[in-house]
């Protein structure tokens, strides 16, 4: 993934607290150092029972779910909906997949995800779809 073109954040006001689900390790890695420089706090799962005990953990400070759909142990899906639950209406969620089809992505939004980016994605796509104002996108990234 090229790095995109805008500037690392710097304002502590736009640090956020980020989950990170992916099960791919490499790509687990490469994700969550990207949103470290970019100054954001990110907690890290690679498995369904992982990423439930974080979510426990930290759902009140929680600003973005960002999870793979597909997980060991469970589904990405699952924790979209689960995520939030607790009445913290303002949790931003985003799922990443290389599997889904439309009626998947139709899912995964109908779970909660505002965004459903499709592997391979840019460094550029992901920070759009984790912007605090981005609006919902299809698969083209198109705004509907």
């Amino acid at each position: 993934m090229p790095a995109p073109p805008d500037a690392a954040i710097t304002d502590p006001t736009h640090r956020r607290l980020i989950l990170l689900v992916e099960d791919e390790i490499e790509l687990l890695a490469e994700i969550s150092a990207f949103l470290r420089r970019r100054g954001h706090d990110v907690r890290t799962a690679s498995n369904f029972d992982e990423a439930l005990a974080q979510l426990k953990d930290c759902a009140n400070r929680l600003d973005l779910l960002l999870t793979d759909v597909r997980l060991p142990g469970g589904s990405g899906l699952d924790l979209l909906r689960s995520a939030g639950v607790d009445g913290q209406s303002t949790l931003r969620r985003v799922a990443m997949t290389g599997h889904l089809d439309q009626e998947g992505i139709d899912q995964a939004e109908a779970s909660g995800a505002e965004h459903v980016l499709l592997k391979p994605f840019s460094l550029s796509e992901l920070t759009r779809a984790i912007q605090p104002d981005a609006s919902p996108r299809d698969i083209a990234g198109k705004d509907r």
